[in-house]
């Protein structure tokens, strides 16, 4: 497996921006290389239209059409995670009961940042945020939405670990939690007040310490943002990136779910073996997600994130 490193969970994602393109438009901003490159690449794409994802800290993403999704990795470590997840990807796609992204276009090995990227078919649907939930009336659209993705879990956490032992993926560890912990506390606790310190500690030790699992194929990511929804339909559509992705413990993605709140949760159990060792696990883990969110503000110059991760702790 790959060395130990952890992804912070992403922000809810943006509305995306919209305009027609100019048949020969120079690269004169970001936007305009990435769609240079595809064109490049792609001759014979004939593109008219393309949005822009607002939510971009790893990649830079860009909706030609409607129809085609280009992730541009921002660093050259986001690169070799855009590899393995596509490696990842064809491996275990056709084992899980929802739609994920299944790359036709792989430009990454050997290219510079702003050069390298995946593109794929566009998966139908929008983010499914927890406002989308809670305008969800219907109690068995309810256990239905659950039980899809209580399936999907229960499928992607089955899969047999030794399928993908010699991809580079992340492993989520006592050692990677370990390692954030001395990150956060050499980074971040200048920032904090003494008593948020204090009890930043107690938590981090408590996690540390309850750290005894069985490493499962994880998500890492499975939040609002990755989550795609019909509205007409009132069922899950699809799962995204999965940049994230390797082996950990199955209550982090839990953990993810769980900003769906009380009701969510009630269901899930039913549909999910979650334990109260796991339930246990996932609140602690849900409990770093805001620290993830300022650390990694802070080692990559996002100020937003920063602000955001670190305010309730000031």
């Amino acid at each position: 497996m790959g060395p130990s490193r952890l992804r912070r969970p992403s922000p809810p994602r943006a509305c995306g921006r919209s305009r027609t393109l100019a048949r020969h438009m120079p690269p004169t901003s970001e936007l305009d290389h990435c769609l240079a490159q595809i064109r490049q690449d792609m001759p014979e794409l004939r593109a008219q239209s393309v949005r822009v994802a607002n939510d971009g800290q790893y990649n830079d993403v860009v909706i030609v059409d409607d129809r085609l999704v280009c992730r541009f990795p921002k660093r050259e470590a986001h690169i070799a995670a855009a590899e393995a997840s596509v490696a990842l990807l064809n491996r275990v796609y056709e084992r899980l009961p929802l739609p994920v992204p299944r790359p036709t276009e792989v430009r990454l090995s050997g290219r510079p940042v702003g050069s390298a990227y995946v593109a794929y078919e566009v998966i139908a649907g929008e983010p499914f945020h927890c406002e989308v939930w809670d305008s969800v009336a219907d109690d068995d659209v309810r256990r239905r939405i659950v039980r899809q993705l209580a399936e999907f879990l229960r499928s992607l956490h089955s899969v047999d670990l030794a399928r993908v032992a010699d991809l580079p993926l992340p492993d989520a560890d006592a050692e990677a939690w370990g390692t954030m912990y001395a990150s956060i506390r050499a980074r971040l606790f200048e920032h904090m007040r003494p008593e948020a310190r204090a009890e930043v500690a107690d938590h981090f030790e408590a996690l540390l310490a309850g750290l005894d699992f069985t490493p499962r194929l994880i998500h890492g990511d499975f939040g609002t943002s990755n989550l795609l929804y019909s509205p007409t339909g009132q069922r899950i559509t699809g799962v995204i990136d999965f940049d994230g992705s390797g082996p950990g413990d199955p209550a982090t993605d839990i953990a993810a779910l769980m900003s769906y709140g009380d009701e969510f949760m009630a269901l899930l159990v039913e549909e999910y073996p979650v334990s109260d060792a796991m339930l246990a696990r996932a609140r602690l883990y849900r409990g770093t997600f805001a620290l993830q969110e300022a650390l990694f503000g802070i080692e990559h110059g996002d100020t937003e994130a920063l602000a955001a991760g670190i305010e309730e702790y000031r």
